[in-house]
């Protein structure tokens, strides 16, 4: 089979031009991901240690204490069981409130930092956060 010569190199010319733009793209979906894993892995630890916070129980005299630190304590041994040890660098706090319609809620917010490695998605921030809000049985 002969080949004509004005045909010479164009799989090189078209590879050259398409390359590019898939790796990009490539790149886009391998940033997304990584931030979507994040995002999971805290809001699955704020969601349990509002769970393990809201099933404790003070005694008579609440003040919230014991309840925040059980949540804190379990939203943190949740981000280092999934890799991601809260070594300074991340936040996680609980608030156990009084609400207007009398009952006591518990909220655990983790912040975790983020740095796109691409860039490609400046929106998305510089810190992955997850909320939950769960009410207590102290009551």
């Amino acid at each position: 089979m002969r080949r004509r010569n004005g045909r010479r190199g164009v799989v090189a010319v078209e590879a050259a031009l398409v390359l590019p733009a898939i790796l990009v793209v490539l790149m886009a979906i391998i940033d997304l991901s990584m931030f979507m894993q994040r995002w999971r892995i805290v809001q699955r630890a704020a969601r349990d240690g509002c769970r393990v916070g809201s099933v404790t129980i003070e005694g008579a005299d609440a003040t919230g204490d014991e309840i925040e630190a059980a949540a804190i304590e379990q939203a943190e041994t949740m981000l280092s069981a999934a890799g991601m040890p809260c070594a300074g660098d991340c936040t996680v706090e609980a608030d156990w409130e009084l609400a207007d319609d009398g009952y006591h809620y518990l909220t655990v917010t983790v912040s975790w930092p983020w740095s796109s490695w691409t860039g490609f998605f400046p929106r998305l921030g510089s810190e992955v956060t997850g909320r939950f809000t769960m009410l207590t049985q102290q009551q």
